[in-house]
């Protein structure tokens, strides 16, 4: 028993202490705190000196609080140029991201594979996000090295590959199911209780003539799909019937009509239904943009009176009340016996205004008897900045190519304005109507949405490299179209 005796004491103290858990220290363990940081895919990127371009996507690690500059700046200014390499993110569209791309020149010499260093680096007045440089390995292929033989190597990812839906379901030349949430319009869905028009304007020529020739704009009609539409700049190939008609048959359908007024950037007007009759108003200002108008035979009692215009860049606001009194005239508008005021037609109003603000606009057509409404800026009265006016997925209500100017609208008379319902594209819904920008969707990665849009789309050449390049893939694409749904009532 005496070699125990050196327990007695710890039994001692156990019989005091007992065993209450209410005695026993708890850890708190506190979530891992982000860390302010921006997230690239890819990390490594593959160029071909004489191959397609390649995107980037920039991510922040968590919403800031600021506004986050993003500038990716390559080692070697000889090997590729970087598009859109300037991004700002911010609380809204840190996680979306932003895409730049990797555009390879070709330098016709034989100097073997390149590695590039492109250097990500962050401003902001936020000091927890001026981070150190981020860099991304860039391997530029020398086209110089070897032909590519996809007779040899048709696994190649440089090589076409062939189109296998099983692997690629979503793929745009795939057959799809039908998705009544993105094609409500179709006709193999359950339609509202009248009948659906959707309205189009388009200033989206684009390349160095002003026209529809390189598909820019064609692409957007064909993923709208519009039933009227208010164009400009009417171009296409040599301008000749045959050419105008296949213009109209690809971007629309072989069913369309269409009426195209003269000069050489000539308004005009396109639609499912008949166009009884056709004319044109002369311009004060822009002989080559003069106003066209045509009537069309749309469903139901009453036909449209449909007006296409391009007003001038400087007189645009004195165009305005002799362009309002020809619409007055043509439809014989009056105050009717119910006190309202109409005319034989419905009217609708579209195109390229060239306007910096909707306000002197709004006052001259929206008097007790004036033809149109128009909507209003949100808050604080910035033009851009939504309101019941279309827009985009930003809420951005401006159509010019750097998204800074409401230039192009559709107008409707203040009937046609009752029957207006929300623009439906994929999970979004326009309540005032929508502006199309290819950008915007590829940002979002929605461009299956709008197929077959292309990212590069709605680009514009704004930068000198760009704009010498051979392939020209962003020169001078002209405004963002808009859209607008109706329905006539039964």
């Amino acid at each position: 028993m005496r070699k125990f005796r050196f327990l007695l004491p710890l039994l001692a103290m156990l019989s005091f202490s007992g065993c209450d858990e209410d005695n026993i220290d708890t850890i708190d363990i506190q979530p891992i705190q982000p860390i302010a940081s921006i997230v690239v895919d890819p990390m490594i990127v593959l160029l071909y000196e004489n191959g397609d371009m390649q995107k980037v996507v920039v991510r922040l690690s968590m919403a800031p609080a600021v506004d986050v500059t993003v500038t990716a700046t390559p080692s070697d200014l000889s090997e590729f140029i970087v598009v859109n390499g300037t991004a700002t993110l911010n609380s809204s569209n840190w996680n979306s991201g932003f895409a730049f791309y990797l555009s390879p020149i070709e330098d016709n010499t034989v100097d073997g594979t390149q590695i590039v260093t492109l250097t990500l680096t962050t401003t902001s007045v936020d000091p927890a996000w001026q981070l150190a440089p981020f860099n991304i390995q860039v391997t530029v292929l020398d086209s110089g090295m070897a032909q590519l033989d996809c007779s040899k190597m048709p696994d190649d990812p440089a090589c076409p590959q062939p189109l296998d839906c099983s692997k690629t379901p979503d793929d745009p030349a795939c057959p799809q199911p039908l998705d009544c949430s993105k094609t409500p319009d179709d006709p193999a869905c359950p339609q509202l209780d009248g009948i659906k028009l959707r309205f189009m304007t388009a200033n989206t020529t684009s390349g160095n003539g002003q026209n529809y020739d390189d598909g820019k704009g064609i692409r957007m009609f064909q993923a709208m799909k519009p039933d009227i539409v208010m164009i400009q700049e009417f171009n296409y190939n040599n301008n000749k019937a045959e050419d105008i008609r296949q213009l109209v048959d690809t971007a629309f359908g072989t069913e369309y009509s269409y009426y195209r007024g003269n000069g050489s950037i000539p308004n005009g007007i396109v639609s499912r239904f008949p166009i009884l009759s056709s004319g044109t108003w002369d311009s004060q200002h822009t002989p080559d943009r003069d106003p066209e108008w045509a009537i069309v035979d749309i469903p139901g009692d009453k036909d449209l009176l449909v007006v296409s215009v391009h007003l001038s860049t400087k007189n645009n606001g004195s165009e305005i009340g002799p362009l309002q009194e020809q619409i007055k005239n043509k439809i014989n508008f009056r105050k009717l016996s119910d006190g309202t005021y109409g005319g034989d037609y419905y009217v609708v109003l579209g195109g390229d205004f060239n306007t910096r603000s909707r306000g002197g606009v709004r006052s001259t057509l929206c008097s007790s008897s004036a033809v149109f409404s128009m909507g209003k800026d949100a808050p604080p009265n910035d033009v851009c900045n939504g309101g019941d006016v279309p827009v985009d997925q930003n809420n951005n209500s401006c159509t010019s190519a750097e998204r800074d100017d409401p230039y192009d609208w559709v107008l409707f008379d203040k009937v046609l304005n009752s029957y207006e319902v929300p623009v439906v594209i994929g999970s979004h819904s326009y309540k005032y109507g929508h502006i199309l920008d290819s950008r915007v969707y590829d940002e979002y990665g929605e461009l299956n949405d709008i197929a077959p849009v292309r990212a590069e789309d709605s680009w514009k050449c704004t930068s000198s490299p760009m704009c010498s390049s051979s392939k020209e893939p962003l020169n001078n694409f002209q405004h963002m179209p808009v859209i607008r749904d109706i329905v006539l009532p039964k």
